[in-house]
């Protein structure tokens, strides 16, 4: 279970990351003339975003069984991110 955990936070870092670069590119470089991130980088930048910004919001996940919390942070880590890129 352990090692799930470090893969699917090690996939989603990196999911979040390569979003992050490519919306990066298509409106801040653009629009401010600054630099494109690459992968690395925005993976760095989007943790630092991630805990500056951390919200704690009250939740009932201490009802749902550990499928429940799977697919939670299946849609959250990985649904929303991919809904970004195709409306943006």
């Amino acid at each position: 279970m352990f090692v799930g955990f470090i893969a699917t936070w090690a996939a989603l870092s990196t999911w979040y990351g390569y979003v992050l670069s490519i919306v990066w590119g298509w409106f801040v470089s653009p629009t401010f003339g600054i630099a494109r991130l690459s992968v690395p980088v925005a993976i760095g930048f989007s943790s630092v975003i991630r805990l500056v910004t951390w919200q704690d919001t009250k939740s009932d996940d201490e009802d749902k069984t550990f499928n429940q919390k799977m697919i939670k942070l299946f849609v959250r880590g990985f649904i929303l991110p991919a809904l970004t890129l195709f409306f943006c």
